[in-house]
């Protein structure tokens, strides 16, 4: 059996006591349909006789899937009289046993066991695997784990997610006359407040301040600071930042800013308040005369409208295009305004 809870981003709390979804599995495994959202993270509960009830917390699912494996825990040797185990795992990179602390409750766990040996140096607990020499070759020796992996499992491999963040850097969809420098996230924002990430790549890559920085998904940030071999991004979730945006459906224009951390964008528009927009309609960089960004950047989608200050214009909510979650790479486009 298994049901399914919305909770807390940041804490895990179920947001109610009632699941979004429950099922009685038959013996063909099958749990869905379930329709969730793209914004709202998920406990799964599935209880199996013999096994112990496992509780799964997943990020966002961001698009639909035929395919979504959650099986139930297994107790390993000598954890069968404990009360709970905490399985802790990594969407791409591996934990490093001895060396990255875990904590629960914001307490160090004192007694913590490796499940898997093959662990990689990992900088810190917010990104992945540190300590790389080549991005193409590293590219490469991702497709051979996928080949050896073989086709049944490649699909929930480890080695799958890393290549399709690194490929989608490697070969942005859009701004393909610009110059690019793929950098790999070495440090997330240090608190709640903070909305900016550090890379390891800086002005001996030819990186300088003001370029925009970005993923395959869409436009992340642009760089505040350099040094000869970092650089540090403000993401666009800062309320300080401003980029200029249009509608793809119709070329109006608009200023969005970020709220915060897992909040949408808000674009103040001159659209008027009566115009009806369409939810999901594409929003891009605007680039007009002397923008801080290139023209034709994913920004994001609609998710919403409401009046502005004043009741003269539109003011679009608007989901990022980029998981600001999940940065492992970035592409800085070495470009300035004109």
């Amino acid at each position: 059996m298994g049901v399914r809870f919305q909770v807390d981003a940041r804490s895990g709390e179920r947001k109610a006591l009632s699941p979004v979804h429950s099922r009685q599995t038959a013996a063909d495994g099958v749990w869905g349909p379930f329709k969730g959202r793209q914004d709202a993270f998920y406990e799964f509960v599935i209880a199996v006789s013999g096994s112990p009830i496992t509780h799964i917390y997943r990020s966002p699912f961001l698009r639909s899937s035929d395919v979504i494996h959650l099986r139930p825990g297994q107790y390993a040797k000598d954890d069968e009289k404990a009360g709970a185990v905490v399985v802790m795992t990594r969407p791409r990179g591996y934990f490093g046993h001895g060396r990255d602390k875990f904590l629960l409750d914001g307490k160090v766990v004192r007694a913590v066991r490796a499940v898997d040996t093959a662990t990689r140096p990992v900088r810190n607990a917010w990104h992945g695997v540190s300590d790389y020499d080549d991005l193409q070759a590293e590219n490469e020796h991702l497709r051979q784990e996928l080949e050896e992996a073989g086709a049944a499992d490649i699909s929930s491999t480890d080695a799958q997610r890393q290549l399709s963040d690194l490929s989608l850097v490697l070969d942005l969809p859009y701004a393909t006359d610009i110059p690019k420098v793929v950098a790999r996230v070495v440090s997330g924002p240090r608190s709640n407040f903070s909305h900016a990430v550090e890379i390891d790549k800086g002005s001996d890559d030819g990186l300088a301040v003001g370029m925009p920085v970005a993923t395959g998904a869409g436009l992340a940030g642009r760089i505040t600071q350099v040094t000869s071999n970092s650089a540090t991004v403000d993401l666009i979730t800062d309320p300080e930042i401003r980029v200029g945006v249009r509608l793809a459906s119709t070329g109006d224009l608009g200023t969005a800013r970020g709220q915060g951390r897992g909040d949408p964008l808000v674009v103040d528009s001159s659209i008027g308040p009566r115009v009806q927009i369409a939810e999901g309609t594409g929003v891009v960089t605007s680039g007009v005369d002397r923008s801080s960004y290139p023209p034709g950047v994913p920004v994001g989608t609609v998710k919403s409208t409401r009046a502005g200050s004043g009741g003269l214009a539109l003011e679009l909510v608007v989901e990022p295009s980029v998981d600001f979650d999940r940065l492992s790479y970035l592409t800085v486009l070495q470009w300035q305004p004109g």
